[in-house]
């Protein structure tokens, strides 16, 4: 790693642990973080108990959060995916790819969001960017059978992406990943319960296809959703990195057909920024590396910060609905 690259990758670190923390605790309980207080106060069988015969969430989050407080918790994964996210993309290309997407995974406003959030995404994504790392070597071994179904073991709907990607694999050792349904096993309670119970409820909450669509990009990428999305169609149009984007689309369009049938968020399948971001550091990097080799890691500099402040508007509504959200509530009591 170039010294260049350590000193980047050190102020993209410092940065993204700051917006992680800033304001961490002037933002209200939402509902879904009441039921995370209501868990973490139980005792640990308890804990275990209640969230695999009658949650949707496993409980490795739980447990966690069970010793530390739940946002502190989404906090350190949230940074600690930063770091990951530099290995993924510096081990699947190279140095400048590491670079942003460790730049993307600290700017992007709904990976802050959910690393402020009192559930189980922030883990979530960072054990599936840990298995993204795994999935990028030339052989799947045992840390990503390890690290997929720890991944699975945080939320339920990660089942998905770790599925496919196993079925576009070249280098699936089929008997080896028996491991995945062998230490996942215990879940197919819950997985059962929230299949029977939400297929059962109103389908997605009311939300129709046309508003699932919208705003499935938005719930993704933020305010970037429109170059990211026109980054990722370029890869397609031009057939590289097609497996990431198989698997990131494949999982995409389950979550969205599954719509029809159960109540839907686009945030329960928000582990596909990681390979979304993977496709687009690497695209970047393609266009990086091109340029003199002197300017490689100002042009890095350049566009990461014109990621971050293109992001700065969805910061600034987000803390100004938060703060008149709580001074609301507050009055009413």
């Amino acid at each position: 790693m170039k010294p260049e690259s350590k000193l980047i990758l050190f102020c993209i670190i410092c940065f993204g642990a700051f917006l992680r923390l800033y304001h961490l605790d002037f933002q209200c309980l939402w509902a879904e973080e009441l039921y995370t207080q209501a868990m973490v106060q139980l005792s640990v069988v308890d804990i275990i108990i209640k969230s695999i015969t009658s949650d949707f969430t496993p409980p490795l989050y739980y447990l966690a959060a069970h010793f530390l407080a739940p946002r502190v918790v989404s906090v350190i994964c949230g940074v600690l995916t930063i770091m990951v996210m530099y290995f993924v993309g510096a081990g699947y290309k190279d140095d400048i790819t590491g670079l942003y997407c460790a730049g993307a995974t600290a700017f992007l406003f709904p990976l802050v969001y959910y690393s402020q959030f009192g559930r189980s995404y922030s883990m979530s994504i960072l054990f599936f960017a840990i298995t993204l790392l795994f999935y990028n070597k030339e052989k799947l071994g045992y840390p990503f059978v390890i690290f997929a179904s720890l991944t699975i073991w945080t939320h339920l709907f990660n089942v998905i992406p770790i599925a496919f990607m196993l079925i576009y694999s070249e280098h699936t050792n089929k008997k080896l990943m028996l491991g995945i349904p062998i230490l996942t096993f215990p879940l197919i309670i819950p997985l059962y319960n929230a299949v029977v119970n939400r297929t059962s409820a109103i389908a997605n909450f009311g939300m129709t296809l046309s508003e699932i669509l919208y705003i499935t990009p938005i719930e993704l990428f933020g305010s970037l959703y429109v170059p990211a999305t026109i980054i990722i169609l370029y890869s397609c149009l031009n057939k590289i990195y097609t497996q990431l984007v198989l698997v990131a689309i494949s999982t995409i369009s389950i979550g969205v057909l599954s719509s029809f049938y159960i109540p839907f968020f686009p945030r329960y399948f928000i582990v596909v920024d990681m390979m979304s971001i993977l496709i687009i550091g690497s695209v970047l990097s393609d266009f990086t590396r091109k340029q003199y080799r002197g300017l490689q890691y100002l042009i890095v500099i350049f566009i990461l910060i014109l990621v971050a402040s293109f992001q700065n508007q969805d910061f600034v509504v987000h803390y100004f609905t938060q703060r008149y959200s709580c001074n609301s509530e507050i009055s009413l009591l």
